[in-house]
């Protein structure tokens, strides 16, 4: 066990560089299984597409694009942490409890949907009931181990105060994740990844649903260029601990939930798809699981914006004015 250890500035604590290098060389070796899958993806989606496929080659461009940021991310800050830099002890901490987060909601939302799995697979022949439990059985059991186990235990090593003084003691350097608290920093960083991601949507026609019309082509792309602006400001603006941001933000939320709500209570789910252009195969394979998925719309748009008021209230009091840059 490292010895307590004290330097000027920094509180007695434990040396735990040998942890930030055993987490640091793991968030690596995930980053590389994502860029495996990155690369994975964009040979299937070269290679020439196989008889009564579902899937088109530029619908998988988002995933791939999702992958890559993954994998840069957990490369740079799985070398971050072997450094013991304190700006990848906060963003990994962040991003750990996002997944934790993440978790929690596909949990419950499996335990809700686990009457209605049946309805939601493809037409095919009937399915013994010992198979239909294997299958739920691993589905939990994945998201249990993937997005509760594994962001839990990073959550515990890097939420450490002995974690947090050995990146103090290492890197005494005030970096850009020390000018705003972490909670501030994760919207900020979401916002950012929403302005980052919206451009691929071009995969889909740049279809756009929007208070119950679908936009699309270059309409739908002046669109996504705005949403990705307004993204880009209140990411930065948050970041800055701007009020007026605070304030545009859960606006900017409110007419999210609105138009989905809107939209959803005009609009199939097939309609969407279809202006997205997606192919037939893949369309008959969802087609099952629609109706459920509309029933769950407005319960899903509820209870996201009851959680992200719940988050803006959480961090209003980091938005008096006092602390703006």
């Amino acid at each position: 066990m490292a010895e307590a250890q004290s330097l000027p500035g920094v509180p007695t604590y434990k040396d735990r560089s040998t942890g930030l290098m055993a987490f640091g060389i793991v968030q690596v070796l995930m980053g590389f299984g994502m860029a495996g899958m990155a690369l994975l993806m964009t040979v299937m989606a070269l290679l020439p597409p196989a008889p009564n496929a579902g899937m088109e080659p530029r619908a998988m461009a988002p995933a791939v694009l999702m992958y890559l940021l993954l994998a840069v991310a957990g490369v740079w800050l799985g070398i971050g942490s072997c450094l013991a830099r304190r700006w990848a002890r906060a963003l990994t901490l962040m991003l750990a409890w996002m997944g934790l987060l993440v978790g929690l909601v596909a949990l419950a939302a499996l335990a809700a949907l686990a009457g209605h799995f049946r309805e939601m697979l493809p037409r095919q022949p009937e399915m013994p009931a010992g198979a239909m439990v294997v299958m739920q059985v691993v589905m939990f059991a994945t998201v249990l181990v993937i997005y509760i186990l594994v962001p839990g235990i990073f959550v515990l090593f890097y939420q450490s105060k002995h974690v947090w003084a050995t990146c103090q003691a290492r890197d005494p350097k005030i970096r850009w994740t020390d000018k705003a608290p972490l909670p501030v920093i994760a919207l900020s960083l979401c916002l950012a990844f929403g302005a980052a991601y919206m451009p691929t949507m071009a995969a889909y026609n740049f279809t756009i649903p929007l208070f119950g019309k679908m936009i699309q082509g270059m309409p739908g792309a002046a669109v996504c260029l705005a949403m990705s602006l307004i993204n880009a400001i209140l990411a930065y603006q948050l970041y800055k601990l701007r009020p007026a941001a605070w304030w545009a933000t859960l606006i900017f939320f409110g007419l999210g939930s609105l138009s989905s709500l809107v939209t959803f209570s005009r609009i199939h789910m097939v309609d969407l798809y279809k202006a997205m252009n997606m192919p037939e195969k893949q369309l008959e394979m969802m087609r099952p699981m629609l109706p459920l998925m509309e029933r769950m719309i407005p319960w899903g748009t509820a209870a996201s914006m009851g959680a992200a008021l719940v988050y803006l209230l959480w961090i209003r009091r980091y938005f008096t004015g006092k602390n703006a840059d």
